[in-house]
């Protein structure tokens, strides 16, 4: 399989963020990368904080993607990856709760 690069557009789950992905498959890393391509507005506290924020930057990209713990294996595993991503960024903006505690909810209750 060669690099696949396909772009898509996420609304999350409450309706208050757009999040603009690009999906990237890199054959020689056996997975799926998904860079996030809207800028979001974290504030002060967590523009820098990518732990905090569950994102990875390599020098000489120009865009954050999302970090996950293991392979991504499909595309359709990819998607999942990125709306579970962006709906628990889209909570933890409105009502200040960490990401971690936020993301572990919505994992529990999808059965992700």
């Amino acid at each position: 399989m060669e690099e696949q690069f396909i772009p898509m557009e996420y609304l999350s789950s409450d309706g208050r963020m757009r999040y603009e992905f690009l999906f990237c498959y890199y054959p020689d890393l056996r997975t799926w990368r998904i860079y996030i391509i809207n800028h979001i507005r974290y504030g002060f506290r967590l523009r820098r904080n990518f732990h905090a924020t569950h994102r990875l930057h390599d020098a000489g990209e120009d865009y954050d993607y999302i970090c996950w713990g293991g392979l991504i294996n499909t595309f359709e595993q990819a998607k999942a990856v990125a709306s579970l991503w962006a709906d628990t960024t889209s909570i933890m903006l409105n009502t200040g709760r960490p990401f971690d505690e936020v993301c572990r909810e919505l994992r529990d209750k999808e059965g992700f």
